[in-house]
This record gives C-alpha cells, structure tokens and sequence, in this order.
C-alpha cells in the first residue's frame, strides 16, 4: 500500500475488520497489515495506546492556552532526539506554565539536554535555583509514548529537572510541565 496513512481503520480483529458481518469482506486487502492488532477495539482497551495518546494530547490542548498561543522553540536534534517546548514570554520574560515534549526516535537510548530551552535558561539566570526544596526544578509527567515502560517514565510522575538532562529509551516520549515565574 503507498499510502498506509489515507487507509481505513479496522474496527475489529473479525474477518470483516468491522465493517459488515459478511462473511467476506473486500476491503481488507487495503487496511494496513497490522490491522488485526492495531485496530479501533484494541486501541480502546489498552491505557498506553497512540489512540489514548493521542485522546489525552488533544484535552491537554484544550485546557492550556499556552499549547495554542504559546511561543515555540525547538532544540537542536541530537542522535535523533530532540525538545519541543511551549511557553509565554513577554518583553523577554518568561512566566507561567512550560510545556515540553522530549523524544527520542533513535535506536538506542540518549540523554536530552533541556538547557537550552528559554524557560530553563531564564530560570537559571533570574530565580534562586539553589534553594531546596524548589518548586520550580520540578516537573510533571502528563503524557508518554507507548513505548515508554512504567519503570522509567509514568504519567502524573514528578521529576527533578536541576540537571537540565533526562534519559529516554528507544522510540520513547514524554509531555511534562513546570512553571517559571
């Protein structure tokens, strides 16, 4: 199939991926051909899907300006990783929520660097980052890839982001936050 992207999602694992109770069903030959286990009803059912994925990046959208309006800045790509992040910035002067998502699409794992990132530089220069415990070295997980394994990274979690490094494995991403005021 050229284009396995423009195809149709399956529905199910039947004969019919779905689509009718026949008992033959033409369209298969054109669903992509991981269809019977990549179709609507497994994506459903399991929490780490790219449907769910993509389900809990659309509400984030919708309940953070900043991911609509914000500023962006792409990192540097390093050995097929990089940052995105999201943020307001006024008259140079960062505030409020930080969003970043950091990925690795490369085949071993790798250790993104967010230093240089505006809201983590302008922290470093403008807060009093040595002070401990500080708000503002944590931040939270709000999404992950399906590639992402529960030991490493998970949802809700909360990590110290000091060193302005974190590690991701193979095909991993994850969303987080922190603020800068």
């Amino acid at each position: 199939m050229d284009h396995p992207q423009r195809s149709a999602m399956a529905w199910d694992d039947t004969s019919s991926a779905g689509f009718s109770d026949a008992s033959v069903f033409q369209w298969t030959a054109r669903l992509p051909s991981e269809w019977k286990h990549v179709n609507f009803e497994k994506e459903v059912a399991n929490p780490k899907s790219r449907l769910r994925v993509l389900k809990r990046l659309i509400q984030l959208k919708t309940m953070h300006d900043v991911l609509f309006d914000g500023q962006t800045y792409l990192s540097k790509p390093v050995q097929n990783s990089f940052s995105l992040c999201r943020f307001w910035q006024n008259e140079n002067v960062t505030n409020k929520e930080v969003f970043v998502l950091s990925v690795n699409f490369g085949s071993r794992p790798v250790n993104i660097s967010i230093h240089d990132l505006p809201p983590f530089v302008y922290a470093q220069k403008h807060m009093n980052l040595d002070s401990q415990p500080n708000p503002y070295l944590e931040a939270r997980i709000l999404a992950v890839s399906s590639a992402v394994h529960p030991d490493s990274w998970y949802t809700q979690q909360k990590f110290n982001i000091a060193s302005g490094q974190l590690e991701l494995g193979v095909d991993q991403g994850i969303l987080y936050r922190f603020y800068v005021t």
